[in-house]
């Protein structure tokens, strides 16, 4: 309610604030998951966050329930099954 009050206080559509935030968190998700692949030797994982950003922004494909989140796992599972473990340095 604060975000569309402050939406409304704008005076302005174009400042959906809600919008921003999802989409901001998107694109962190997207960063983090490229470094996490580069680390990893997994270049494709950041495959699974944008194609959770095209199920929840294009219209039509967000009605389909659950694919954002079943692409936000896949990225988690895939990330991590067979990355190699990180031996602590000997001093």
């Amino acid at each position: 309610m604060i975000l569309h009050g402050i939406d409304a206080a704008a005076g302005t559509s174009a400042l959906n604030i809600a919008f921003w935030l999802h989409m901001g968190a998107m694109l962190v998700l997207c960063f983090l998951c490229w470094v996490r692949g580069a680390y990893v030797g997994k270049g494709w994982l950041i495959i699974f966050p944008i194609l959770a950003i095209v199920f929840d922004f294009v219209p039509g494909l967000s009605a389909i329930p659950m694919i954002p989140t079943v692409m936000h796992l896949l990225a988690i599972i895939l990330g991590v099954v067979g990355a190699k473990a990180i031996a602590p340095a000997v001093s």
